[in-house]
This record gives C-alpha cells, structure tokens and sequence, in this order.
C-alpha cells in the first residue's frame, strides 16, 4: 500500500480490511499475570483507532528469550487476558503465529476486532530473518503496521523481510 503513516492508513479506508501489527507486548509476568502493562498501554491508541475504524486487527509480538522453544511460561495468553481489559473489548488468542490454526483464527476475526498471535519466538526463525517463517505470511494481512522501535528495527526476525508477503486479500 506505500503508507507510512497510521493517518495514511486509516484515511484508505480498513474496514474489513485485515491489518497485521508487530507490537512490542514483551512485558514482565508474575504468577502467569502482567506484572507491568506499560507497553500494552503504549500500543491502545493505534489498536483502538484500528478497531473504531473496523479493522481486523491481527497483533504479533515476541515475550522473553525461548530461543524456538515452546515455554508456557512465555505465552502470550496472560498479555491477551491484560490487553482485553485495557480495550474495554475482547481479544482472542491464537496458540500459534503461523500454520493452519492461525489462518483459521484470522478468518474467523471479526470487523473492529482485535487477535493476538502467539510468541514468535516459539519458533527459531523468527530470530534467524529465516524467509520461511513470517506471521504475515500466515495472516495474509493487507498491511503491517507498528512503530519502528524495539524489535521492529533490529536486523531479525519478519520485520525487514515480511513486506514483500504481505499483499491484499
């Protein structure tokens, strides 16, 4: 789409458009809760305007270092639980961020709704700028959005290599 600009976008139109944001939710937990909800916080302005403006907002980000392990402790589910109650609205939960469980879970979002993707890094090429794993391959997203911080601008991972997968529905 060539949009730079959260604006941009939203003055494209997105409703029932599906919208594939890499957020940075890599908050601290305590006994399976958010400890601090901070950068949750941070990312409700662009989430809310996605979904006030219908979008199918699919959210991607990565918690701690388990190193293309899959750890419970390292879910995303207790971020997903936080960020409801932080949107005043439900946000569903995807076991995984590639593969047919979450194609199934994109398809079944609803307009002004919002599914968070399971830890990217559960899977090593995340990590490793491998172009066989992209979340927005999965998600066959209209567009990506998200800030260019944290792990948006390192060298790894689907950020700099995800654009070209990314194409319209």
């Amino acid at each position: 789409m060539g949009v730079q600009t959260l604006d941009g976008l939203l003055a494209q139109g997105v409703r029932g458009q599906r919208v594939f944001v890499r957020a940075d939710l890599n908050v601290p937990l305590r006994d399976g809760a958010v400890a601090d909800d901070s950068r949750l916080c941070a990312s409700l302005p662009t989430l809310r305007r996605l979904c006030e403006a219908g979008a199918r907002v699919i959210v991607a980000s990565h918690l701690g270092r388990p190193k293309g392990q899959r750890m419970a402790a390292l879910s995303l589910r207790p971020v997903a639980a936080r960020l409801a109650k932080l949107l005043g609205a439900g946000v569903a939960f995807c076991d995984e961020c590639v593969g047919e469980s979450a194609r199934s879970a994109i398809d079944e979002l609803g307009d002004g709704r919002v599914l968070l993707l399971e830890n990217l890094r559960f899977h090593a090429g995340e990590e490793r700028n491998d172009p066989d794993f992209s979340p927005s391959q999965t998600s066959t997203s209209m567009t990506r959005s998200g800030p260019r911080t944290g792990p948006t601008r390192r060298p790894w991972g689907w950020p700099p290599i995800s654009t070209a997968w990314l194409r319209a529905i």
